[in-house]
C-alpha cells in the first residue's frame, strides 16, 4: 500500500461527528491489511513511533496530534475499557481513511514497517489520554 503526501500547508477535513456516525457500527479494524515491505520514506500522513524530535516534528504526527484532540471530547464520555478500546480502534481507522499508516524504523533494513494493530490502538489509547502538551 502506497500513501499519497499532503501538499505543503494542507490538512485532512474530516469531521468527526460525520466519522463517528458512518463508523457506528463494528470496527472494519481486522480488515485493514499491514505493509509486509520496509517502505524507505514515510509520507506526510504517516504516524511515526518513537521518540525525540524525528517523530514530534513530523507532518503526519502533528496531523494526528491535531485529530486525537478532536476525538478526546468523545473519548473521555466513554466508561468502560472494552468502549474505549473499541473506540480507539475507530481512531486508528480513521488514520487508515487518509492514507495515513503507523510505522516504526525497522532496525535491520533502517527502512519503515508498519505496525501491528494493536500497538497501533494502544499508541492512540495512549494519546487519548493524555493532556495536551505544548510545543
Amino acid at each position: 500500500r502506497k500513501a499519497e503526501s499532503l501538499d505543503e500547508g494542507a490538512s485532512i477535513n474530516v469531521d468527526v461527528d460525520e466519522f463517528l456516525k458512518r463508523h457506528d457500527h463494528p470496527s472494519t479494524y481486522n480488515d485493514y491489511q499491514l505493509l509486509t515491505e520496509p517502505c524507505e520514506e514515510p509520507t506526510d500522513r504517516d504516524v511515526l513511533l518513537g521518540r525525540g524530535g524525528l517523530t514530534n516534528h513530523h507532518v503526519g504526527n502533528k496531523l494526528y496530534r491535531e485529530k486525537i484532540e478532536d476525538f478526546k471530547p468523545y473519548y473521555q464520555k466513554l466508561s468502560g475499557k472494552d468502549e474505549k478500546q473499541e473506540f480507539s480502534r475507530k481512531v486508528v481507522n480513521f488514520v487508515h481513511s487518509y492514507g495515513g499508516r503507523f510505522l516504526e524504523k525497522d532496525a535491520y533494513s533502517d527502512g519503515w514497517v508498519e505496525v501491528e494493530k494493536n500497538k497501533a490502538r494502544k499508541k492512540v489509547g495512549q494519546a487519548l489520554r493524555e493532556e495536551p502538551k505544548r510545543y
